[in-house]
Parts: structure tokens; C-alpha cells; sequence
């Protein structure tokens, strides 16, 4: 059997005794090497940091329970709070040198705003899941999600690998695979975990994808896509796929 990959020891919780198979993670300090993760190993790390901060269960997160439970999981790591603008265009940022989340006051005022605006409330906590991903997955420098970004920024590829790492990590962090019902509609998921309705979606898909595999059924193809394949096969082409059933 393959070993299970060791991220270290949690600084604070040393001796507490853990499940069997459960490996603690570990953020680290500046200067560690950054490697690209593939998408089980992101939906594994997302599911045992809620396992480590106590929210494994938890539909909905609470942005300042995470943010609370991040700080005292982890020596080092720490928040605060800052005007608005002081950051320019971006609503929150993550400094690796200070192992430290800076956001803005509107960002936190909107992270209980859920019942008023969902979408407000959703993007907030998208953008806070988005910076927590930064620490986690050990990216280096000073980054977050500005509107606005510079032109070298852009066409950097192991910043924009960076970035869409910590996009696909937050989506595993609050909506995770094993909460989600492959039954569900789009708005459940979206009101459940409190993401978007895209976010929800592309989750939505991605949960069926890993259920029709697990089921062994391939993807139904498009109607128009099964009508064109039926046009074909009438007109003499070797057409293999089952055009009258789910495949």
C-alpha cells in the first residue's frame, strides 16, 4: 500500500492523539518550494484541515470561526483587520513573510451578510477561503485577488499556477466532495455552503463526474451532440457509441 504523505506536525497540537491514518498538516515559512498539487490531493488536504480545525462536518463555514480556529491551530499565523483601500483594489491578501492575512473591514462586515445578500456574503467567504489557500499550501510572497494587476503579474505563469491552485483549493475547503449529494439541485449546494451559484455548479459536476466513475457509467452525451452521430451512422460512418441509452 502507498504511504501516506507526512506534512509535518501541527505546532499546537503535538501530543493530542489523532484517528488512525490521519496525517496533520503543516503550512511553512517563507521560502519553501512551491509544487503543484493535483485535484484529489487538494480535495484530501481541504478535507482534513476542517478535520484539524474541528469543522469536518460543517456545511456552511463561519468566516471568523475559521479565521479564529486558523490562529490557534497554527504557531505563527496570524489576521488583521484594515481599512478599506489600503490595499489597493484587492478585498484581502495574504504576506507569507508575516504569515498573515490582512482584510478589509467591508470584506468582514460582508461575511455575515448572507442572509441578506447571498452573493455578497459568498464572495466574501470565497475570498477569505482564497487567502487561507495561500497559507496552506505554502505559496511564498504577497498576494491576493485584486480586480487590478499588474501587466507582468499577469504573464507570469507560476504566479497565475498560484492563483488558480488557491481558487481550487478554496472550493474544496467549502464545498467538499464527501458533504456534497450528486441529487442535489445548484441551489441547495449554493445556499448549503454559502459558494456561488458557478461555484456551485462546477462542484455540482464535479461530484457527479466522481460518481459515475465510482459507478463505473460514462458522461450521457448531449442531445444534439447524439443526434448528430445518429445523421452520420445513417449516412454509412462506423458510429460505435450507444446512441439510445446513457452513453
Amino acid at each position: 500500500m502507498r504511504a501516506q504523505k507526512n506534512y509535518g506536525r501541527l505546532p499546537n497540537q503535538a501530543t493530542e492523539k489523532r484517528a488512525k491514518g490521519s496525517v496533520p498538516i503543516k503550512p511553512e515559512m517563507r521560502g519553501a518550494k512551491m509544487r503543484r498539487r493535483d485535484d484529489n490531493e487538494l480535495e484530501k488536504l481541504a478535507w482534513q484541515l476542517r478535520g484539524e480545525l474541528g469543522l469536518a462536518n460543517v456545511y456552511r463555514l463561519d468566516g471568523m470561526t475559521l479565521l479564529t480556529r486558523l490562529k490557534a491551530t497554527f504557531k505563527g499565523f496570524n489576521y488583521r483587520r484594515v481599512h478599506d483601500g489600503s490595499l489597493g483594489s484587492a478585498e484581502a491578501q495574504y504576506d507569507s513573510a508575516e504569515r498573515c492575512i490582512s482584510i478589509t473591514e467591508s470584506t468582514l462586515g460582508s461575511l455575515s451578510d448572507f442572509e441578506v445578500d447571498h452573493s455578497r456574503g459568498a464572495r466574501a467567504l470565497f475570498t477569505l477561503a482564497h487567502e487561507v489557500s495561500h497559507f496552506v499550501l505554502k505559496h511564498d510572497g504577497r498576494l491576493n485577488r485584486a480586480f487590478e494587476r499588474a501587466a507582468y503579474e499577469k504573464a507570469s505563469a507560476k504566479y497565475r499556477a498560484l492563483e488558480t491552485d488557491a481558487d481550487s483549493f478554496a472550493a474544496c475547503l467549502l464545498a467538499p466532495m464527501r458533504l456534497i449529494d450528486p441529487l442535489w439541485p445548484v441551489e441547495t449546494i449554493q445556499r448549503k455552503f454559502g459558494i456561488s451559484r458557478r461555484a456551485a455548479e462546477i462542484r455540482l459536476g464535479e461530484k457527479q463526474r466522481e460518481q459515475r466513475f465510482l459507478e463505473g457509467k460514462k458522461r450521457p452525451l448531449p442531445a444534439g451532440v447524439r443526434e448528430f452521430l445518429r445523421e452520420m451512422k445513417q449516412k454509412g460512418y462506423d458510429i460505435q457509441a450507444d446512441l439510445d441509452g446513457n452513453e
